[in-house]
């Protein structure tokens, strides 16, 4: 449904007719040859335009036969109507060269200057250009007519809910609504019109939240919650002002997210809050959040953000203050393979509305998978309370003893229905996953600091014999399952296979389970994660392998890391039993891999293949981690601290690994540890951890970070705005020898 696009007003005329007889004097050459070129350029049904005293229009014919019959033509018949649509208005203006045959047609925004002079003076010029040909030009007045194109306008008045020229035209290209032109559409126009489709639901979709009973209760309500957010955030404010609005203005409050589009802070300040206002903010509905999603849903889809549906937004949160980019999209063959492209876009969860870092790990024309019924046939042989308590154990485990990062584009091998190859990119602390097969890509993400998992929903169709019409229900089961074995291919990815003896429980007898895929099982093994002994854990965990050449591919520009380390670097990493990594030098875009025999480098993770779900115990011996904390804490001893390790004391305060007071200055620091291998270095979102932890504690406490590796540009940077004290390995260092 695309609003009211699909009737005029009945109470008033519904066209205009004008006779059109040639011009006897001939239009400036100049000009006849630019619009000509620009008209070549553009849509059959968009022609060229140009202002001038008369206002002139040029057409293009949509065939020789056409052209002919309207060069040979001494008169002609001009047919205009009006077309509301949510997003405009459009005027049209057929070309009659027989009954019910037009040779051309042209479609112009109504709101446009030239068309309010067409319809203000009743008159215009045109011309009609095939194969670079041009018509005799022609005059057109409808003042001499039945209807006058005043009248005509002002009986076909309509709301605009958002006003966009390309939107409103894609949109009345529609096939059910517009059959008298579907022989002016190419195969390729499919695709802008499904993207006006897909903004008509979205906007549907925001004028129905708005509709429903509880869009009553969306009342921004003064209190001291609200105020300082008003103080502290006026720009997520005004937005959340303007969706609670009476007036229910949806103009407005998108030119107010298209702000954050030009200026990085706004757009930091407005997705960050939108993730930590939610149930945390008194006067402020939860529902308003709600609709928020569904504003930057719509917002994403409009022409401005689009560039008329020729690339994508992403959203770089590797940077600080937060970036909008754009993935620029080759139409054109995405027209011709898969018009469906912006059906993707339909999904509406947070994890599918906010594109975080995909411009990164998506390549510019993968299509996402549309159907939300994938993985429908996957199922969980224990319960799903299981599955998460087993996700959550495995994250732990890696989170707690992660030395490496996993290789940028990892290609897991799962062979599941849907796709063969679940590929894996990390970006600090924040990994994603993307499942790819032949109807696209679905992606994911999970976060081991956190254990957050993103995820679209997923959804199982049983059809009902009664209706005829299929049940939908969510199918959490598969979800867990997804879950389950993502966090097992990342725990095997980022624990290390060399196990010291300081891990010294042993093992238990594993437990076999089943993990089916339709009819297919694979047989799943309850692997007890516990410390190994020593370094022969090959038996229990298969370490990853590469083999068989690549597939001839191109490779991107990019860093490779050769070897390069500091004295102070060296000693830190040999007292941690840190792997000195190698440095980077820029290797050149270039191809790679054999021809024809489709063999890729494929990781195989026993733990994933075989799905553990494992019981896990804690080891009494304190990892590495553990000891750098305890160091840390000497340190702020030897300087004259009272010290509190939480790990040692059992007090684990979300980020805070060390909290330090000194009693002759009074000051307090909270202190973050991080050990890790030299290559892994501490993005913004460590930083931004830790600035939250800060609120927990007094006013006047201060925030430290201190790593064995080195910090981003952007970490540094927002740890100065916030004054967090951030100690990196060399300085770590330096402060251990002397």
């Amino acid at each position: 449904m695309l609003g009211k696009s699909e009737g005029l007003a009945v109470n008033g005329p519904t066209t205009a007719v004008a006779q059109c007889k040639r011009l006897q004097n001939k239009l400036n050459n100049q000009l006849v040859k630019k619009l000509a070129s620009g008209a070549k350029n553009s849509h059959l049904l968009k022609g060229a335009s140009s202002l001038e005293e008369v206002p002139i229009l040029c057409f293009r014919a949509k065939n020789r036969k056409s052209f002919n019959l309207l060069k040979q033509s001494r008169t002609l018949g001009l047919l205009t109507y009006i077309w509301p649509t949510i997003f405009g208005r459009l005027i049209s203006f057929s070309l009659s060269i027989g009954k019910n045959e037009f040779a051309a047609r042209l479609f112009l925004p109504i709101d446009k200057e030239i068309s309010k002079e067409i319809i203000r003076s009743g008159r215009l010029r045109f011309f009609v250009t095939y194969d670079s040909k041009s018509s005799p030009v022609f005059e057109a007045d409808f003042n001499s007519g039945h209807n006058s194109l005043r009248e005509l306008e002002s009986f076909c008045a309509s709301e605009t809910i958002y006003a966009d020229d390309e939107l409103a035209f894609w949109s009345l290209m529609n096939p059910t609504l517009g059959k008298n032109w579907q022989t002016f559409l190419s195969q390729e126009d499919a695709y802008f019109i499904n993207r006006a489709n897909v903004a008509a639901k979205k906007i549907n979709r925001l004028q129905n939240m708005y509709s429903q009973e509880y869009a009553l209760n969306l009342v921004l309500k003064k209190s001291s919650d609200t105020t300082l957010l008003q103080e502290q955030f006026p720009f997520m404010f005004e937005i959340l002002l303007s969706i609670t609005d009476a007036s229910r203005n949806i103009a407005k409050t998108v030119k107010l997210i298209e702000r954050s589009l030009k200026d990085p802070a706004l757009l930091e300040e407005m997705i960050s809050r939108r993730f930590s206002i939610f149930g945390a903010v008194e006067g402020l509905p939860d529902d308003c959040v709600l609709v928020f999603d569904a504003f930057f849903s719509f917002f994403q889809i409009i022409s401005s953000v689009t560039n008329n549906g020729t690339r994508r937004l992403w959203l770089d949160g590797a940077t600080v203050p937060m970036r909008a980019n754009f993935i620029e999209l080759d139409w054109r063959e995405l027209a011709k393979c898969n018009p469906n492209f912006w059906y993707t876009f339909e999904r509406f969860d947070p994890s599918s509305i906010y594109p975080f870092d995909i411009g990164h790990f998506l390549a510019p024309n993968e299509s996402g998978i549309h159907d939300a019924d994938i993985f429908s046939s996957v199922r969980l042989d224990c319960s799903e309370e299981d599955a998460e308590l087993c996700s959550a154990a495995l994250l732990s485990e890696a989170e707690e003893n992660s030395q490496w990062s996993i290789p940028w584009g990892a290609a897991v091998q799962v062979n599941l229905e849907e796709c063969e190859f679940l590929y894996f990119y990390q970006i600090d602390f924040e990994i994603y996953f993307v499942f790819r097969g032949p109807s696209g890509y679905l992606y994911g993400a999970i976060n081991t600091r956190t254990g957050n998992f993103a995820f679209p929903e997923l959804f199982n169709r049983h059809p009902d014999t009664t209706t005829n019409t299929p049940n939908v229900s969510e199918n959490t089961e598969a979800r867990s399952a997804i879950k389950l074995l993502v966090c097992s291919v990342v725990r095997d990815f980022l624990v290390v296979d060399q196990r010291e003896k300081v891990f010294s429980t042993k093992s238990k007898r594993p437990m076999a389970k089943n993990f089916n895929h339709g009819d297919n099982k694979l047989n799943v093994i309850y692997l007890p994660r516990v410390r190994y002994l020593n370094a022969k854990a090959g038996p229990l965990l298969h370490s990853f392998t590469e083999w068989g050449e690549k597939t001839r591919h191109k490779v991107q520009p990019h860093l490779r890391r050769v070897h390069n380390s500091s004295r102070a670097q060296q000693w830190l990493a040999k007292s941690y039993g840190i792997e000195i990594p190698r440095g980077f030098t820029f290797v050149r875009p270039h191809s790679r891999g054999g021809l024809t025999e489709p063999k890729r480098a494929i990781y195989r993770s026993k733990s994933a293949s075989l799905l553990l779900y494992p019981q896990v115990e804690r080891s009494d011996t304190k990892p590495r981690w553990f000891e750098f904390e305890k160091d840390v804490s000497t340190l702020m001893a030897d300087l004259g601290y009272e010290v509190d390790h939480k790990a040692a004391s059992r007090n684990g305060d979300g980020g805070v690994d060390v909290y330090a007071h000194h009693r002759g200055n009074d000051e307090s620091w909270i202190i973050q540890c991080k050990c890790f291998s030299l290559d892994r270095k501490i993005g913004p979102n460590f930083i931004r951890e830790l600035i939250g932890s800060l609120a927990a504690y007094p006013a006047g406490t201060r925030g430290m970070f201190v790593t064995t590796t080195s910090f981003t540009a952007g970490a540094l940077d927002l740890a100065a705005e916030y004054s967090i004290k951030t100690i990196d390995g060399d300085t770590f260092a330096q402060a251990q020898i002397g």
